[in-house]
């Protein structure tokens, strides 16, 4: 019987976040959100989301702050590791838009000034 060869492995990267690469939505009629998934199944059948920052009028805030979200949850939850991070968009006149979890951190995940919370039922013009 003949003996597999082993291999070794000589290098190894993880692909780029998505924040790095992903190109904003541009459309003002949905508000955007940064959004935490735990996947408790391979199917979808028993996926949950969070709204962790938002929301916010434009795609690209929201991914602004996808990193700094992210990093945030994995310093204070013991599971956080295990989720997915990114962001997700509702209709502008959805009833009720939810508010991040983490909107009141926000001055210290930003450099600059924070990204403005789109008031709910509000229009950008």
């Amino acid at each position: 019987m003949a003996q597999k060869q082993k291999k070794t492995i000589t290098s190894y990267c993880h692909p780029p976040s998505s924040t790095t690469t992903q190109k904003p939505v541009l459309d003002e009629s949905r508000v955007f959100y940064v959004s935490v998934l735990d996947r408790l199944a391979n199917d979808g059948s028993r996926d949950r989301y969070a709204f962790l920052a938002g929301p916010f009028a434009t795609h690209q805030e929201a991914l602004d702050l996808v990193d700094a979200c992210s990093a945030h949850a994995l310093a204070h939850y013991d599971r956080a590791e295990f989720y997915g991070y990114g962001t997700l968009s509702l209709p502008r006149d959805y009833p009720n838009l939810p508010l991040g979890l983490f909107n009141s951190l926000l001055a210290k995940f930003c450099s600059e000034k924070p990204p403005v919370i789109v008031p709910h039922n509000s229009s950008l013009l």
